[in-house]
């Protein structure tokens, strides 16, 4: 999955935490809708260290049509609502669980992704970036999705 690549649809997404959002849809004319999507796992050190940054971003840009999702495949659901609700507002975004590995397998597996945390920008469809969540790119590329036409 590159830079302009169209993401498929990802509806079968269990959300533990926020607002229930299919990954993929396009608006309807006029419409922008920019998701920051980060594969992470409650076991991964570097994807806990991420979160306060997306978190921040997240509420950044709120105001300008932006939603952080963060997405794991755990099969223990009980453990990442559990991981989940003990970092209360400090992980202040959507989470879901990936079931089916429909997200892993339309954004990540493509991406020929090292490891996690992974994240992607997408700009209604279209993958805008990728990278590291914590890099220093994502929030220059969130601007330059927020001010596209």
């Amino acid at each position: 999955m590159s830079v302009g690549s169209v993401c498929p649809l990802i509806d079968d997404l269990l959300f533990i935490k926020g607002t229930p959002t299919v990954l993929g849809e396009v608006p309807q004319a006029g419409g922008k809708r920019i998701y920051v999507v980060e594969f992470w796992a409650t076991w991964c050190w570097p994807c806990r260290e991420s979160i306060p940054h997306l978190s921040g971003l997240g509420e950044k840009y709120k105001g300008h049509g932006v939603t952080v999702v963060g997405v794991t495949r755990e099969k223990d659901h009980d453990k990442v609502k559990q991981f989940v609700a003990e970092m209360g507002d400090k992980m202040s975004y959507n989470v879901a669980i990936d079931v089916n590995l429909t997200a892993r397998e339309a954004l990540y597996t493509p991406s020929n992704a090292p490891g996690i945390p992974k994240a992607f920008v997408l700009l209604n469809n279209v993958v805008f970036w990728h990278g590291h969540p914590v890099d220093d790119d994502i929030e220059a590329e969130i601007i330059k999705a927020i001010e596209s036409n």
